[in-house]
């Protein structure tokens, strides 16, 4: 592949916010898994657990979600705060453009709590996947190499003709998705993203995408498992 071609591929990458219902099949999320997993990790550690949804899951999923952000609010795992500078000013914009898109007001409260509910229903997508780090640290390294899992698996969705979003938003109710799975108060929740082909494509700029997805994303598979993608390798 040459660069042109290579820089004109990771550029056709955008977050969609509507799937279609068709799911991705099993077998290629088993590549694209695959193709995640050859992401780089500080001394091969590959700290990253994935949860995969599909069908009535994604639906159980979403409605736990939707319980705790209404009667307890957000509860996130990590601060959510961007700052005075640049990283805020552009995430304002996204949100403008955003909103506008939908015919959101700026004083409609009751139009961004649904739309805020609506990315915990994940866009509509078929399937879904969560992604936690373990306790290594202060777990900075771990959601650098996850950082780089994700791009990967966002990456190899596009190869394969789908698309996926990586979430921050349901990470806000952290604690419902560890109760839902069962997992323990030290398994933190990075990104979520579903994934699915788009029912139509975002209007935003590629700086004002979703480009800072530190630590959040959701993606989607037709399995209904819950795997660990650790491999060995050298």
């Amino acid at each position: 592949m040459s660069s042109n071609t290579y820089s004109e591929f990771i550029r056709s990458r955008f977050s969609p916010r509507a799937f279609l219902p068709d799911p991705v099949p099993a077998e290629v999320i088993k590549q694209v898994l695959i193709d995640a997993q050859s992401a780089p990790s500080n001394s091969n550690t590959q700290p990253w657990i994935v949860h995969l949804f599909g069908g009535d899951e994604v639906t159980k999923l979403s409605e736990a979600l939707l319980k705790q952000f209404d009667s307890k609010g957000p509860t996130p795992d990590f601060t959510t705060d961007y700052g005075d500078g640049v990283h805020k000013k552009r995430s304002q914009e996204l949100g403008a453009k955003m909103y506008g898109m939908l015919g959101v007001e700026r004083d409609d409260k009751e139009g961004r709590i649904e739309f805020i509910r609506e990315n915990l229903r994940f866009f509509g997508a078929p399937n879904a996947a969560m992604l936690f780090i373990p306790a290594l640290g202060d777990r900075m390294r771990a959601a650098f190499d996850q950082g780089t899992f994700v791009e990967n698996f966002l990456l190899s969705l596009r190869a394969h003709g789908y698309d996926g979003i990586p979430q921050g938003m349901p990470s806000l109710v952290a604690p419902a998705v560890r109760e839902h799975l069962g997992l323990a108060m030290t398994t933190r929740w990075s990104p979520a993203s579903p994934s699915a082909r788009p029912t139509r494509m975002t209007t935003c700029t590629r700086s004002d995408q979703a480009v800072h997805r530190f630590l959040r994303w959701s993606l989607s598979t037709a399995s209904t498992t819950s795997i660990s993608t650790s491999l060995a390798r050298s």
